[in-house]
């Protein structure tokens, strides 16, 4: 978030007050907090380098110790935010924000003032620091939840007082005559909704090659904070952000660039397109396991050969069939597909159950490596519905089927760049590689916290769990990979 420093943030937040007849509860608070919290790590933050002080925690001591801990720990290139939701008071001329131990009777020792919190940043000689306060809350109005408090806040006093402060830039929810809304439906306050929803990105057109700006945050939070509110009170209430500090400049709140990239790279993982993705499983057995070999009269062969191949097609068709016959009459069923929609067939050790949404094959040969043994592949193709493939009771019927999903790529992968690219990475890289050397037709990568090699060809690339599982995880774990290569610019050419 502030790429010439660390940015610390202070989240303080009180829902709950140690004397509620003083200082009534504050409705969604806590939530307001956690929101924000989770916005900022979204936009670079640190999460250790936030700290929350929530409700019992936002004790007037604490709040001072953490403030002058943050005085002395920042540097001039650091920054600090600071967000405040719970009660605030206007006396002795100035602002002030209510921690959870206060007591109304001696405010003037139990509060803090708005000046001696400025003050501590402006001692510890940081720049561009931010303030956000959502104060006050109070009881819930019919319709609404509303937050004041008798002894007003008054942030009018805030743009005049810090009008020309440069070391802060300060946001406050509304205006000194108008009262800050939370809102049931939103389980937020009103104002801090639409901050948090700025800082995920969700503001639209506000910001600039993915800065947001002061200005900008400012012209949202009036437009959407105001309207909202206006739209979902009972007595159309007025609510109006301000905005203080030096007005002249304009303040980075946040760079989304990162996250914005991180967005469009989960937009591309999503978008799985299904018609180049196989579903396959390749089963190993005794030859003479399959139910037409007949023992004292046929033989196990001990060499690979063209006959011998027929002769596993051959001994190994029952299998298929009977596999071909059950699946194909429990898809037409779960599917309600028409007798001309689902076709199956089986013939020369195959089979094959076509349907407008995918087709289903089965092979079975001699193995080339193990004469003994046959090899029987299931494939799963041919994609034009990817709710189906995604949906309860296609994952049933297949919940047991493949082990390995194969993508094609748009593009020939050149496998030699590839290996000399990834070999020339850092070895800290987290992505290592596999090849023969004599034999450049494919390479192995594996990259850090991936439980699986992706297996790479000059046309696709496969990932294999190593155990039969459903489609649906399968398709989890090709977002998974998809999410590491997007995640890894040096595998770029994997990406299309």
């Amino acid at each position: 978030m502030n790429p010439n420093g660390i940015t610390y943030a202070l989240i303080i937040a009180v829902e709950n007050y140690n004397q509620p007849s003083d200082f009534k509860k504050v409705a969604y608070a806590t939530k307001d907090a956690k929101d924000l919290k989770d916005a900022l790590i979204a936009v670079g933050v640190h999460k250790d380098d936030i700290k929350p002080l929530i409700d019992k925690d936002a004790t007037h001591s604490a709040i001072n110790a953490e403030l002058k801990g943050l005085s002395k720990k920042v540097t001039k290139d650091d920054r600090v935010i600071i967000f405040f939701a719970g009660h605030g008071a206007y006396f002795d001329e100035t602002n002030w924000i209510i921690p959870v131990d206060a007591y109304k009777s001696n405010m003037r020792d139990t509060c803090i003032k708005i000046d001696n919190l400025l003050g501590q940043l402006k001692k510890a000689g940081t720049k561009r620091n931010l303030i956000f306060i959502d104060s006050c809350h109070s009881g819930f109005e019919p319709g609404e939840n509303v937050r004041d408090i008798d002894d007003s806040f008054l942030p009018d006093e805030l743009i005049y007082n810090y009008r020309n402060e440069e070391y802060c830039c300060g946001f406050a929810s509304s205006k000194s005559n108008q009262k800050s809304i939370s809102d049931p439906s939103l389980q937020n306050g009103v104002w801090t909704h639409f901050l948090v929803k700025a800082l995920k990105g969700e503001g639209g057109k506000i910001y600039q090659k993915g800065i947001l700006f002061s200005d900008k945050l400012q012209s949202y939070l009036n437009k959407k904070v105001a309207e909202f509110v206006k739209m979902n009170t009972t007595t159309k209430k007025d609510q109006t952000p301000i905005m203080f500090g030096n007005l002249t400049d304009k303040f980075v709140i946040a760079d989304l660039n990162e996250l914005f990239d991180k967005e469009e790279n989960e937009k591309m993982v999503n978008d799985i397109s299904f018609t180049n993705v196989t579903l396959l499983h390749n089963e190993e057995g005794y030859i003479k396991s399959l139910p037409g070999f007949q023992k004292g009269y046929h033989k196990v062969p001990t060499n690979s050969y063209s006959g011998a191949d027929s002769f596993v097609k051959k001994i190994g068709i029952d299998l298929i069939k009977n596999e071909i016959e059950e699946l194909s009459s429990t898809i037409k069923d779960q599917f309600s597909y028409k007798r001309k929609e689902i076709e199956a067939n089986t013939e020369d050790g195959s089979g094959t159950i076509g349907t407008p949404d995918f087709t289903y094959s089965m092979e079975i040969r001699q193995s080339e490596d193990s004469p003994e043994d046959y090899e029987l592949l299931r494939k799963l193709e041919g994609f034009s519905n990817s709710e189906k493939v995604l949906s309860e009771t296609f994952n049933k019927i297949f919940s047991n089927h493949f082990s390995e999903l194969e993508f094609y790529m748009s593009r020939r992968i050149d496998i030699e760049e590839l290996i000399d690219t990834i070999e020339d990475l850092d070895d800290d890289c987290g992505i290592k590689i596999k090849y023969n050397p004599s034999d450049l037709s494919d390479c192995r990568i594996i990259i850090e916290n991936l439980n699986y090699e992706i297996l790479v060809t000059e046309s696709t690339f496969s990932i294999s769990l190593g155990f039969k599982t459903s489609p649906e995880r399968l398709i989890s774990a090709y977002k998974e990979t998809n999410r590491a290569i997007l995640n890894n610019p040096e595998l770029k050419m994997l990406s299309s």
